[in-house]
């Protein structure tokens, strides 16, 4: 069976056996039960992660509300992106919704990848440019779409996520209460 974490990247570069050998030996398993941090506000990002199975939440406080900024599901890179390239404590926490298996690469073992194998920063390249698009779609579409529009095609684009991740969650990851999803998932 192929390893998931390959196959994800084989989807953006092509993997010499060389470099998934590297790959695999960089990144290390790790089994979270539902509740567990991979990251606190306040700490540095040390690890990048790839979801083989399960789903996580990264969110921020604020004086009224847990704010979820993104939902990673299995098949997903996840990481608090800032704090990890810039070496800086981040102001968010990523949490598992689920029991939740992930690959974790430490910024470290990442460099070294990239010094090994140059091919490598292509796919840095291309997973960041995948990222910041899909960062950008999910910005312009808080400013810029009513609540019913967010919903729909949150459904329409991620169906996944609706079996997955508490309706709370995805509430606040839209920019909304939970009632204004209540009427916007009504409206359907």
């Amino acid at each position: 069976m192929t390893h998931p974490l390959l196959a994800y990247f084989a989807q953006f570069i092509p993997l010499s056996p060389v470099i998934e050998d590297a790959v695999a030996a960089s990144f290390m398993h790790q089994s979270l039960k539902r509740g567990d941090y991979l990251l606190e506000a306040g700490q540095t990002a040390s690890y990048a992660h790839f979801v083989v199975s399960g789903a996580l939440r990264v969110f921020t406080h604020t004086e009224r509300a847990d704010i979820t900024i993104w939902l990673g599901l299995a098949g997903s890179m996840v990481v608090s992106l800032p704090s990890f390239i810039e070496r800086k404590p981040s102001p968010e926490w990523i949490q598992a919704i689920d029991d939740t298996r992930v690959y974790s690469v430490h910024y470290n073992a990442l460099q070294q990848l990239y010094d090994a194998h140059p091919e490598l920063d292509r796919l840095g390249r291309l997973l960041i440019e995948r990222y910041a698009i899909q960062l950008r779609e999910h910005g312009f579409s808080l400013r810029c779409h009513t609540t019913t529009e967010r919903y729909e095609n949150l459904l329409r684009q991620r169906p996944e996520l609706f079996e997955q991740v508490p309706l709370t969650h995805i509430a606040s990851f839209l920019g909304m209460t939970p009632q204004a999803m209540s009427l916007a998932r009504a409206k359907r």
